[in-house]
């Protein structure tokens, strides 16, 4: 999940973060989304 906060950069969710571990392990690409 990410969170847009005017005058500051864009915030990724530990949801996000954890998602592409996921994907990394798994020896898989993430999703352009999650990048």
């Amino acid at each position: 999940e990410c969170f847009e906060v005017p005058g500051q950069q864009l915030q990724i969710g530990e949801t996000t973060k954890r998602q592409i571990e996921l994907y990394t392990k798994l020896g898989v690409t993430p999703p352009a989304s999650l990048q």
